[in-house]
């Protein structure tokens, strides 16, 4: 009999599965929390020349009570991200809401 063969997670052959359709970007995230890209990896393309180019921002200002920030940041320190961060999320959520609830007849 021969040597024996080395088997890792690169020379091993894996099973390869179809992405399935997604309905939503919420369902694909959720998808993603439990499952590896290794699995799809038939399923993937090469890319050429990606350019990630983050959007310009703008600063903008805005009075708010004391106690409204103070309570803001303990909440940002709470779920683990800036409190700026934290308000712009909930400015674009409510923002497309609003636009969102317009649209509806």
């Amino acid at each position: 009999m021969g040597p024996k063969t080395r088997v890792n997670a690169t020379t091993k052959k894996r099973k390869e599965k179809a992405l399935p359709q997604f309905r939503s970007l919420q369902e694909e995230a959720e998808f993603w929390d439990t499952h590896d890209t290794t699995e799809f990896l038939s399923e993937f393309e090469e890319a050429d020349d990606v350019v990630f180019v983050r959007p310009e921002m703008q600063v903008v200002s805005l009075r708010l009570e004391r106690n409204l920030v103070d309570r803001l940041k303990a909440y940002a320190q709470e779920i683990g991200i800036p409190y700026t961060t934290l308000i712009r999320m909930w400015v674009i959520r409510a923002f497309k809401q609003e636009v969102e609830s317009r649209r509806k007849p």
